[in-house]
């Protein structure tokens, strides 16, 4: 390794030790707010990531079902049911059963019409 790789490999080391961001304080974060909601919901009492996590282990179709409601997605038809529990993994059950919906129209929702929404690039 020459003197000027190994420079390089430290200057790396050091960025990589530099913390880059905190969590906000107030748990003003977009996780809490739908942390906080899921609570209202269900009448839990998460009190931080870790019990989230674990309800959305235990109770998934809840989960999604309300990860779908707090990030607003649009649909023309409303999803029968999340998932079918009694399948397993392996089975590959289908999810949000029913539902009809527009990808774009999901992904452009929110675009601010004064800037560009979709940029696609090519190489030829």
């Amino acid at each position: 390794m020459s003197k000027d790789t190994e420079g390089k490999s430290e200057e790396i080391m050091d960025m990589e030790s530099k913390v880059l961001w905190y969590p906000d304080s107030k748990k003003n974060t977009q996780m809490d707010k739908f942390r906080i909601q899921v609570n209202k919901d269900y009448g839990l009492n998460l009190a931080n990531y870790n019990d989230l996590y674990q309800w959305s282990v235990d109770s998934y179709p809840d989960f999604w079902s309300e990860v779908w409601r707090f990030c607003g997605v649009v649909s023309s038809k409303p999803y029968e049911e999340v998932v079918d529990v009694s399948k397993r993994v392996s089975d590959v059950p289908e999810w949000f059963k029913g539902a009809r919906l527009n990808y774009a129209e999901n992904l452009l929702k929110h675009a601010d019409q004064d800037k560009v929404a979709l940029y696609a690039a090519s190489k030829y």
